[in-house]
């Protein structure tokens, strides 16, 4: 109801639950990723966008703080979310796709996670102590 009260039918659109297909040609035409959230574990969506080399305007929520940074992204207060979505929008082509796709690979992968899981159960017994 909000959308059509300010007349942003063509702006913004809702497409309910989708199929990886269908998000992946969502991304492809997409310059950019918002992701507006009180609280998040993670971040899913976010991840996803990053490996499809998409730069990332975040809210502070506890999880993507801990991969969005100057590269990929930018982490934002509500207060400044529109602000820095206009900045991503004006210069998004100070980010580079490849990049962040390349480095989200890298940080999301199989080896990645398995040292990070290992360096918790380590600090836990003490490994090597």
């Amino acid at each position: 109801d909000m959308v059509s009260q300010l007349g942003l039918e063509l702006k913004v659109s809702f497409h309910g639950i989708l199929k990886r297909p269908e998000v992946k040609n969502i991304f492809d035409n997409s310059q950019c990723f918002v992701l507006t959230s009180k609280k998040e574990t993670f971040g899913v969506a976010c991840a996803e966008a990053l490996l499809n080399g998409l730069p990332v305007v975040v809210t502070k929520c506890g999880g993507p703080e801990e991969f969005i940074n100057e590269h990929n992204g930018i982490i934002t207060d509500d207060n400044d979310l529109v602000e820095n979505m206009y900045y991503i929008y004006n210069n998004v082509r100070e980010y580079d796709g490849y990049y962040i796709s390349n480095k989200a690979r890298e940080l999301f992968s199989e080896k990645f996670i398995i040292s990070k899981i290992e360096k918790v159960y380590c600090d836990v017994i003490k490994c090597g102590k």
